[in-house]
């Protein structure tokens, strides 16, 4: 093939140059024209990130970035819908309850799959978990996996749950004895302690991150939870050009860490089989699956439970996190929360058990309005099967049409709850709760498709708040100021959140 000119550097620019040329035409003559030719309402893009600039730049922490959008579309436009574009991509997002409850629970059947990833569990095994998998795959697995985490299953395990309470409490009384003004960096001791009640109850091993910090199951996660250049690099272009997964094998977990969890599950069950070992947490749970059940396999719950390790300690021990920030600065609260923990330890002989927690109202308050300021997904995302019309219009969406609620920005919408960035449990009181609306208020998701260990998730973070609440005074550290990282999709802290811990003489 013959240069353009005699500079082979030059030639490849003016290519570049080309490429680029082509697809900003095609951008604005095609792409950034979808939305107008369905004749939906939609918030005016930009080559060529579309409406996402400040998220995909990293100028801003994406869900501050949606949540203007929202504010935007419901307050600007006036409008219970509107689209928007992620580079080229068409995402339309909802701002209004009724719609949402369309998508999610009326019409789910036609938005059964999630819209963010397009992954491929053929290349990366631990994406054949619930939270990854599509369509008819996914209903059979959450249909045989619904019984797991019933009330009389949670029930068994919240021993191992409250075991690993302790534990916490006994290492933060000895720091306390030996530093009589201590300050913790409380999400590092959360993610530990999450780390070893997910270690007891999922994997049935005692971990005792607590304890020890630097073990390797903390090395693995640290890995996990904070992405490679290359896997960050993947994972931007999946969501910038989710086409390409066609032709390149991008890997979201590398395989270090994937062959850690084969190793630690495939001994595990090994070990449980050869000396007919019994215990009341997820893995036998699945083990006695697998015994009646052709399709439960090993690598299948080894992604399960992947991806419930993921859940349960990163989010839980960040919204944990944000519980006791908001109790440290608010003392009536949390000494209003410590008399009604210790009124109920009273009545059930000086301990909580799993029962207790069901007469606890203000723990459950506090709890509700956490999940409620910081949400573990600031966003829900959907994508349609098959065409779609939006009820009460004659507008149909194609098939594959990604939906996008934004999470965040309803659960701080001044509508529905005033002064939403004032920590309120009382927002979640019998006499105030029928103020919002339904699908107004949903940290764990809604519809068939919520979050399956919903349950396991509260009790989680009603048991380790009790128990630190009862055995601690927490005070804020001025120090802190709350600002989130840019480019993340959750809510994770620019710097660490600190309190002052004083033991409470018991």
């Amino acid at each position: 093939m013959a240069l353009l000119t005699n500079s082979i550097a030059v030639d490849i620019f003016a290519l570049i140059s080309f490429v680029i040329f082509v697809f900003y035409l095609r951008s604005i003559f095609v792409s950034f024209r979808y939305w107008k030719r369905l004749k939906i309402p939609y918030l005016e893009p930009s080559f060529p990130f579309g409406n996402a600039y400040e998220a995909l730049t990293f100028r801003r922490p994406v869900h501050l970035v949606y949540q203007d959008m929202y504010l935007d579309i419901k307050f600007g436009l006036k409008l219970p819908y509107a689209g928007i574009y992620t580079m080229t991509t068409p995402v339309l997002v909802l701002t209004d309850p009724e719609l949402i409850k369309h998508i999610l629970i009326k019409d789910f059947d036609v938005f059964v799959d999630r819209g963010l990833f397009d992954t491929d569990d053929s290349t990366e095994p631990m994406m054949k978990n619930l939270f990854g998998l599509k369509g008819e795959e996914w209903r059979k697995l959450r249909n045989k996996m619904s019984p797991t985490f019933t009330s009389g299953r949670i029930k068994e395990m919240f021993p191992l749950i409250e075991g690993c309470g302790q534990n916490l409490v006994r290492v933060l009384n000895k720091e306390s004895k030996e530093n009589k003004s201590l300050t913790i960096d409380v999400k590092d001791y959360l993610v530990r302690y999450m780390t070893d009640v997910i270690g007891s109850t999922v994997f049935g091993i005692e971990i005792n991150a607590v304890e020890n910090p630097e073990c390797e199951f903390r090395q693995v996660s640290k890995v996990i939870l904070t992405p490679s250049l290359r896997a960050q690099i993947s994972m931007a272009m999946l969501l910038l050009l989710p086409k390409l997964k066609k032709y390149i094998n991008i890997r979201f977990m590398d395989q270090k860490s994937t062959q850690f969890f084969f190793d630690l599950v495939k001994q595990n069950v090994n070990y449980r089989e050869e000396h007919n070992i019994k215990r009341n947490d997820f893995i036998n749970i699945m083990m006695q699956l697998k015994k009646t059940d052709a399709d439960i396999t090993e690598e299948l719950i080894v992604a399960q439970c992947f991806v419930f390790f993921i859940a349960g300690f990163d989010t839980s021990s960040s919204v944990l996190s944000f519980c006791l920030y908001e109790l440290a600065n608010n003392k009536t609260i949390q000494n209003k929360l410590r008399k009604e923990i210790a009124e109920t330890k009273a009545k059930y002989g000086g301990e909580l058990l799993y029962d207790s927690y069901q007469e606890m109202p203000l723990l459950d308050k506090v709890v509700k309005e956490a999940l409620r300021m910081y949400a573990p997904l600031a966003q829900l995302d959907r994508k349609s099967t098959r065409p779609y019309t939006l009820p009460g219009t004659d507008i149909t969406l194609e098939a594959g049409t990604k939906i996008f609620i934004p999470l965040y920005g309803i659960h701080h919408d001044p509508e529905i709850y005033p002064r939403p960035d004032i920590f309120d449990p009382e927002r979640f009181a019998p006499e105030n709760v029928d103020s919002i609306p339904h699908y107004a208020y949903m940290p764990f998701g809604e519809g068939p498709r919520n979050c399956i260990g919903k349950r396991f998730g509260q009790i989680q973070l009603k048991s380790g708040l009790s128990l630190l609440i009862s055995n601690f005074e927490w005070d804020p550290d001025h120090s802190n100021i709350l600002r989130y990282q840019k480019g993340e999709l959750g809510l994770k802290l620019v710097k660490p959140l600190k309190l002052k811990i004083t033991p409470i003489n018991q």
